[in-house]
């Protein structure tokens, strides 16, 4: 029954009723009568809403999401959200409840808001769903499931670009530049009462972000940002375990040119990073577009990266590092939050680069100038045995570090980190004396949201001021706000 399964979530979580609570937004109260079976809601209803977020919510600040997706099983196909398994799993044991359709229809289909926004979009543009597919070279059928709400583009950002720029085209050879401003709701923005003239480029930007409308996990990704930077404090590297010193210099002792596979590339990291310390090195180039699995998938050698990072950021290493995101906000969120000790430092600059990441091939550039450098270029899909070159001439480490500055002019940054509490706008190429910020508290957090910058305050020890750029950031913290303040 439902009080078994929500009792067997919190055991299975360790949790307490007052933990799923606080991440949930909702009261202890409501998880008591869950658990007692003193409420039955409806298996839509925003009480199981609440819970369903506050588990999985709780379970990303604990590292314990494999334990719920050990619990709920596989879903019926692998684009089933995690929501909507936990939500099935919670009633598979209620008679009255047919589980299997509670999804079916528009209003309840897991993209249901993108679904009405391409409605109307394909409105305006005066398009058929036949001529959407025939211009994407789709089938039709996709473009009426993507009306339907039960598929998107998300996980396709060419096709979704190749979309946005179909509609986009047609909207402006139709001169209904003003319709689509009313559509978006871009007039007047943050209660001016001025008309702006939107170039064509900044219409579309908008336009682009206004039609990427993933609320539900745009939602939980904010929130779960502002209540991992509300509760975190900074561990002293102390607190970390240091890795063996004999491992450490057995790869040392090793050292190559050349490393193989995903082994290689852990040896090839720790050298790196121990030249880095070792030498005082003071500045670290990284970017890689490959998987992360190599990683985080291995814990003993997580914790030996997270060592040899913090001891970098300790002794004032400058470190630049153009994230792997696209256009994704639960990406950017994730990106931040495992980044968010080395952050808290002061000594990481985060970039997101504005080029597409290419199918074909991965390409790794860590770079420590006048030191090393770690480079691939590899075939998707052959990272785990590829070869990781490791660099130690002079002349080459000066052309890779005018490749990564290249690469740099192409990006812009992600977010600006500043330790202590702001106690004004951000001093941003982008933030004019013009802009007109909301401004809300929530528990030990203070957010200023702008058209183009967002402030995140963490008033709390150790605190800290996150200042947002990227526009998709800033509209989703937008919609976050008025989902929560309508």
């Amino acid at each position: 029954m439902l009080n078994d399964r929500v009792t067997q979530l919190l055991d299975t979580l360790h949790a307490s009723n007052q933990e799923i609570a606080r991440c949930g937004d909702c009261t202890p109260s409501n998880i008591s009568r869950l658990k007692s079976g003193a409420r039955k809601p409806d298996p839509l209803s925003p009480t199981i809403d609440r819970l369903i977020n506050g588990a999985i919510h709780y379970a990303t600040l604990h590292n314990k999401m494999e334990l719920i997706f050990e619990l709920v099983g596989e879903g019926e196909n692998e684009s089933e959200i995690l929501e909507n398994r936990i939500r099935k799993w919670l009633y598979q044991d209620e008679p009255a409840v047919e589980t299997s359709s509670l999804y079916d229809s528009k209003d309840t289909a897991p993209y249901s808001a993108f679904g009405k926004k391409f409605s109307s979009a394909i409105e305006l543009s005066e398009m058929t769903g036949s001529q959407i597919a025939h211009q994407l070279n789709v089938d039709p059928s996709l473009i009426s499931r993507f009306l339907s709400g039960t598929r998107s583009p998300k996980s396709n950002p060419a096709m979704y670009d190749q979309l946005c720029q179909a509609l986009f085209n047609k909207v402006i050879a139709l001169d209904k530049r003003r319709e689509l401003i009313n559509l978006i709701q871009l007039a007047p923005p943050y209660g001016q009462s001025k008309t702006i003239d939107y170039s064509d480029e900044i219409l579309y930007r908008h336009f682009h972000a206004w039609l990427y409308d993933f609320k539900n996990e745009d939602y939980l990704a904010i929130h779960h940002l502002l209540s991992y930077i509300e509760t975190f404090t900074l561990p002293p590297i102390s607190a970390l375990p240091e890795p063996p010193r004999e491992l450490i210099n057995q790869i040392m002792a090793e050292a190559s040119d050349n490393y193989m596979g995903t082994k290689g590339l852990q040896n090839a990291v720790i050298r790196f990073l121990n030249l880095a310390i070792t030498q005082n090195a003071k500045e670290l180039l990284l970017y890689s577009d490959q998987d992360i699995n190599w990683m985080i998938n291995d814990p003993d050698f997580n914790r030996t990266w997270a060592f040899l990072m913090a001891a970098c950021a300790t002794q004032g290493t400058k470190i630049k590092i153009i994230h792997n995101i696209e256009r994704n906000i639960k990406e950017m969120t994730e990106a931040i939050e495992a980044w968010l000790p080395l952050y808290m430092a002061g000594t990481i600059e985060p970039y997101y680069c504005n080029r597409k990441n290419g199918d074909r091939f991965s390409h790794t550039f860590f770079i420590c100038p006048g030191v090393g450098a770690i480079t691939a270029c590899l075939v998707k899909g052959t990272e785990e045995t590829g070869v990781y070159y490791f660099c130690t001439d002079e002349d080459d480490l000066k052309q890779y570090e005018k490749s990564f500055e290249a690469l740099l002019n192409n990006c812009d940054s992600l977010a600006k980190i500043k330790p202590g509490i702001s106690q004004k706008k951000p001093a941003s190429e982008k933030a004019s004396a013009a802009d007109h910020a909301q401004r809300l508290n929530i528990q030990n957090i203070r957010l200023e949201i702008a058209p183009d910058y967002v402030n995140v305050i963490k008033e709390n020890d150790p605190d800290i001021t996150f200042t947002f750029l990227h526009p998709l950031m800033c509209e989703a913290f937008d919609s976050y706000v008025q989902s929560i303040h309508p």
